[in-house]
């Protein structure tokens, strides 16, 4: 009988730590997607990396003021990619598709005649949206992650207001205002 209970004991605490282990490998595959874009891009077209001024005081402020339901971003920038050809459209796809887990989604692929590319992949976070975007060039790549409160996005987008600052220019206001010869003045 105690044999049995210490078998039990140990095929369930095996369960707990498989789970727990399967668990932690698919956030870590999440959270590393765009470290392997990122490095498909340094070692594919030997990019170099470019830092943004400020880029940290700018996504602090982000977190803080949360923009147009903008919860969270990063930005990399690559300059300089060499052996770029004429980029092919499946690599680039297919490289994203790896990168990112199984919940990211393409929602955009776009391939202009000049040969920019532009990738957009989203992802359900809880109530929020999660964005990874890549776009590239015969010469330049910018890889961005957002997460984005869609609700507030769409508030955002009905009356554009940051900190209480309309950005719409009163077009509304102006609009359902009756002129004076509408009032009979």
């Amino acid at each position: 009988m105690r044999r049995h209970r210490l078998v039990i004991h140990s095929l369930v605490l095996l369960a707990i730590l498989s789970l727990a282990c399967s668990t932690a490998a698919a956030q870590k595959k999440s959270g590393n997607g765009f470290d392997a874009i990122a490095r498909h891009l340094k070692t594919r077209y030997q990019a170099k990396k470019k830092s943004i001024p400020f880029l940290g005081l700018a996504k602090f402020a982000i977190r803080i003021v949360k923009p147009a339901g903008v919860k969270s971003i990063n930005v990399t920038l690559f300059e300089n990619l060499k052996d770029t050809g004429e980029l092919p459209d499946n690599e680039l796809s297919g490289m994203m598709r790896e990168a990112l887990s199984a919940e990211w989604q393409p929602l955009i692929s776009l391939r202009r005649r000049n040969g920019d590319q532009v990738y957009v992949y989203a992802a359900e976070a809880g109530k929020d949206v999660k964005l990874a975007v890549l776009v590239i060039n015969q010469t330049d790549a910018v890889i961005a992650r957002v997460k984005v409160d869609p609700n507030a996005l769409r508030k955002f987008l009905d009356d554009p207001k940051i900190m209480g600052i309309s950005l719409g220019g009163n077009r509304q206001q102006q609009a359902f205002q009756p002129t004076q010869s509408e009032t009979g003045k």
